[in-house]
Formats: structure tokens, C-alpha cells, sequence
């Protein structure tokens, strides 16, 4: 039962991603899996809110989940937040989370997206 509902979420995330008008309530996430894994090595934990993730962006519209398939196994970059704290991590192969979509609203994400701009700059 565990393996359909996880079936049935991709399937939904995979829709939503690919909507450009839905994904302005969207965020991409990333929840750090159990393990000793890349991620858990650089001190994450939990789940992040990605900003970045190798040459995607917040504001792209292009779907993360299609840019992570592109990206297994090569070194990539990604810049994440958690309690409104920003940071950068380097990987070179794998990393060791599991992507997702957590609705916020339209007015979170723009807080959020401000968030990183200013960070990043």
C-alpha cells in the first residue's frame, strides 16, 4: 500500500510541476532520507525548501523534478532553506533526499523567493 500512495503522489507532483499556473502556490522541497548519505555528511536534515538545484531556479518554469532526472550522477550545486536560513551545498554525484512539492500560497512563495534574492546577492 506504501508503494501506491508513493506512486500516486509522483504522479500528482509530476501534473502540478508541469501546470505553470498552479506552481505559483508550489515550492520544491527536499527532505533529507535516512543514512549515512551526502546530505546527512554535510549536516542536513529534515526538509528544505530548494532555491536553487545545478542551473534551475525558483523562478524557472521549468519542472525540478525533470532537471534532477538530467543531473543523476554528475556534480551539481544546490542552494536550499530551512527556518528562513539559506544555504549552499556542492554534491558530485549523489545526494541523499527525496524531492517534493508542499503548497504555500501565492504570498509565502513570493516572501520566500525575496528571501533568496537577497541572500544570494
Amino acid at each position: 500500500m506504501q508503494d501506491t500512495k508513493y506512486v500516486i503522489g509522483t504522479v500528482k507532483n509530476t501534473i502540478i510541476a508541469q501546470d505553470i499556473d498552479a506552481m505559483k502556490e508550489y515550492l520544491y522541497t527536499a527532505i533529507v532520507v535516512d543514512g549515512n548519505n551526502p546530505a546527512r555528511q554535510q549536516g542536513m536534515y529534515g526538509e528544505y525548501i530548494v532555491l536553487e538545484f545545478a542551473d534551475w531556479t525558483t523562478n524557472g518554469t521549468t519542472s525540478l523534478f525533470e532537471v534532477n532526472n538530467e543531473f543523476r550522477g554528475k556534480p551539481k550545486s544546490i542552494v536550499v532553506m530551512k527556518d528562513d536560513a539559506v544555504s549552499r551545498h556542492h554534491f558530485e554525484n549523489t545526494i541523499g533526499v527525496r524531492l517534493d512539492l508542499k503548497k504555500v500560497g501565492k504570498e509565502e512563495k513570493e516572501r520566500i523567493i525575496s528571501i533568496s534574492s537577497f541572500a544570494s546577492s
